[in-house]
């Protein structure tokens, strides 16, 4: 049974799942999913009102206001997070808890995209202020197409980074 067939509790005799009979063949073979699957939760946070208000006062402040992004523009580039998954869990309502849990770690990282010096940010960050200023998608399924593995320069050299490259 597929992944996504298990997830959503649907089996292999439910009337719901479309039949593909007649569909055209795929040319050449399918690449083994297992490969390539990563075996992480995966998040996205797209911002919110609150949250581009305060980018616009930054980009204010520093001068750079001539054309300011909307909420949609910066939405197009949003920040994906990779999670410890925890044993075979793949509910939605767990992985946003794990994000709740952790929430000061992605409002840091947000705000740091945007402003370096703390001083900056808005005042306590606790997590009805993130929850205002983030919508949390969650990915149940991240699949790599690259069958080489790849690694950041720049990430692996920044300071505090917490995973290094395995050395080749």
């Amino acid at each position: 049974m597929g992944f996504l067939r298990q997830l959503f509790g649907r089996g292999p005799t439910n009337s719901d799942v479309p039949s593909f009979e007649g569909a055209a063949a795929f040319d050449g073979d399918l690449p083994e999913y297992d490969r390539y699957m990563i075996d992480r939760s995966c998040v996205v946070l797209h911002y919110k009102e609150p949250f581009v208000r305060w980018v616009h006062r930054q980009l204010k402040s520093s001068g750079q206001h001539q054309s300011l992004p909307t909420l949609i523009e910066l939405n197009q580039d949003a920040t994906a997070y990779l999670l410890e998954r925890h044993e075979d869990t793949y509910s939605h309502r767990e992985v946003r808890a794990q994000v709740d849990d952790d929430f000061l770690f992605f409002f840091k990282r947000e705000l740091e995209q945007w402003e370096e010096d703390s001083d900056q940010w808005p005042g306590e960050l606790t997590l009805k202020l993130f929850h205002q200023c983030f919508d949390v998608q969650v990915v149940s399924m991240v699949l790599d197409t690259s069958p080489t593995k790849t690694w950041s320069r720049a990430l692996a050299q920044r300071p505090g980074t917490r995973r290094q490259p395995n050395a080749a």
